[in-house]
């Protein structure tokens, strides 16, 4: 429900502009700025960035592997998650076979790793506290790989519903 929110917020505030954004629970202030091809959203600390010159969070954890790519989307709510949305050349299973081995020499423990079909794979793994994901889809173009990595050091208190 945020993100039409958002993108309606970008068609209309244009560049640099700081914005409310009225949700169902309650306003969001927002920095907005639009380039070319590209948005930078900033909500009380959490970042977005979109389009033809993303670059990552500054502070994006150094043991999650970042495949050769251009990065065309990320997220983050700094000691919190990071998100980052990429496309690479490299197939799916070599897409996948390479994060296999970064993710295990880099310390995680893979905790589950498949092939959803022949154009999507998913990996899981931890290390400490954290858990990062990997999923890889490929189709008539590029393959595109989505990282997520979520932090817990002691900030993260979101719980399932009934927990």
């Amino acid at each position: 429900m945020l993100i039409p929110a958002i993108a309606a917020v970008i068609i209309i505030a244009g560049c640099g502009k700081k914005v409310s954004i009225h949700t169902t629970n309650g306003d969001v202030d927002a920095d907005v700025d639009v380039g070319t091809n590209s948005a930078n959203i900033n909500i009380n600390g959490s970042t977005l960035q979109t389009g033809d010159s993303v670059k990552l969070p500054s502070d994006w954890p150094s043991d999650v592997y970042v495949i050769d790519g251009t990065v065309k989307a990320a997220w983050s709510t700094p000691n919190v998650s990071y998100s980052a949305s990429l496309e690479t050349t490299k197939s799916l299973n070599d897409a996948k076979t390479l994060y296999e081995s970064k993710l295990s020499t880099d310390g995680w423990t893979i905790t589950m790793n498949g092939s959803i079909d022949a154009h999507s794979a998913v990996i899981i793994a931890t290390k400490g506290a954290k858990s990062a994901q990997v999923s890889i889809g490929d189709s008539d173009g590029p393959t595109v790989v989505i990282l997520t990595v979520v932090l817990d050091n002691g900030t993260n208190t979101n719980t399932a519903p009934g927990e």
